[in-house]
C-alpha cells in the first residue's frame, strides 16, 4: 500500500460478497506510478541490488529496507509509458491488489485488475478458493514470512551497532537539487571493527552476504 494513499478502497474479501468477482493477473503497476520508495524484503536483495539503490529507514518496529525509485516525493524513475521499466519487480508491487491484514485478505476494490473482460473468478460454485486466488494466497504468506525474517535480521543488525545514518545532496543533470535525509545504510568499517565471535556468527548463517548483495 502507497504512503498517504487516498485513492485506494481496502476492503475484506469473502466467498459471499465477491461470488462473481473475477481478477485479472495481467501485469498493471500504475497504482505505484508515484512511489518514489517501496519496502523490500532480504530474500529479493540479490535481486533488487542490480536495479535499484537499497537503503533503509527507520520504521515503529527498527529499521526498514526499501529500494528507493526516485529522489523526491510522487517521482517514480521506473515507471514510463504505462509500464515498469526494470527487470525485476518488487514483490510490495506485485502483491497489489491484495493484502494481509492479521489474518484477513484485503483486496483494493477500485484496481483496474478486478471486474475485467478478462478476468477469472475467484470463488467456484461451492466458494472455495479457486487456483488464481490460491496461487495469491500462497504469495501473500510467503511475503509476509520474508518480511518475518527480514524484520528479525535487521534487529539483528542493529544490535550490533551496524547501522550508520546519512544526509546527502543529489543533483540532476538539469540543475535540480534534492537532498535526501534520515536514511540509513549498514557500514562496512562498523563490520570490521566486530568482534571475532560476532563477525564469524554472521558469516556462519549467511547474514553477512545481504550487506553485499
Amino acid at each position: 500500500m502507497r504512503e498517504n494513499d487516498t485513492t485506494s478502497e481496502w476492503i475484506g474479501l469473502n466467498s459471499e460478497e465477491h461470488a462473481e468477482l473475477t481478477f485479472n493477473a495481467s501485469p498493471d503497476h500504475g497504482h505505484f506510478a508515484e512511489n518514489h520508495v517501496l519496502s523490500v524484503a532480504l530474500d529479493e536483495f540479490i535481486k533488487a541490488a542490480k536495479e535499484y539503490p537499497i537503503l533503509f529507514v527507520q520504521g515503529k518496529a527498527g529499521p526498514t529496507p526499501i529500494v528507493l525509485l526516485g529522489l523526491a516525493e510522487n517521482e517514480n524513475f521506473y515507471f514510463d509509458e504505462d509500464s515498469w521499466q526494470a527487470n525485476y519487480i518488487p514483490a510490495a508491487a506485485r502483491l497489489y491488489p491484495f493484502q494481509l491484514s492479521e489474518n484477513n485478505v484485503l483486496i483494493d476494490a477500485s484496481a483496474s485488475h478486478f471486474n475485467s473482460d478478462n478476468g477469472e473468478t475467484l470463488f467456484d460454485e461451492e466458494g472455495k478458493a479457486t487456483d488464481v486466488l490460491n496461487e495469491r494466497l500462497g504469495f501473500l504468506h510467503a511475503c509476509r514470512d520474508a518480511d518475518g525474517k527480514t524484520q528479525a535480521w535487521c534487529q539483528r543488525i542493529a544490535a550490533l551497532g551496524l547501522f550508520t545514518e546519512h544526509q546527502i545532496g543529489v543533483e540532476s543533470p538539469e540543475g535540480k537539487r534534492y537532498r535526501l535525509d534520515a536514511f540509513l545504510t549498514v557500514d562496512k568499517e562498523k563490520i570490521l571493527k566486530l568482534g571475532d565471535a560476532d563477525l564469524a556468527s554472521l558469516v556462519r548463517d549467511g547474514s553477512l552476504d545481504f550487506v553485499y548483495a
